[in-house]
């Protein structure tokens, strides 16, 4: 064996080692976005419902309403606006990662016709 050779499988092994790390690093942070999105349209869904309730029946301001059951989604509110009968509310969760800080998510709510 020639003495060049020699050590040469340890940077082979750190190389596999830097590689495997940033794979899961890369994982993780999809993972993270993933959730950060269904947490988004869930927060947006129940949201956007709650604030169609309370317009329906007008017993309370519909985006109070909407910005309450965000916040209890652990979401925040970005915009809420009331079109027609229809509510409409977007919210933004936050990631917790460098690449994307946020996940949005959009939604309308309201009465469905009857035909």
């Amino acid at each position: 064996m020639r003495k060049a050779d020699i050590g040469s499988a340890t940077v082979v092994g750190i190389g596999m080692v830097v590689a495997v790390g940033i794979l899961i690093s890369m994982l993780l942070t999809i993972a993270l976005v993933m959730k950060a999105g269904a947490v988004a349209r869930t927060a947006a869904d129940h949201a956007a419902i709650a604030a169609a309730q309370q317009y329906t029946f007008g017993s309370a301001d519909p985006c109070a309403t909407a910005n309450t059951v965000s916040q209890a989604n652990h979401a925040e509110l970005v915009s809420c606006m009331i079109q027609g009968q229809d509510t409409l509310v977007s919210v933004q969760v936050a990631t917790h990662t460098p690449l994307i800080a946020y996940a949005h998510a959009y939604t309308r709510a309201g009465p469905v016709q009857c035909e």
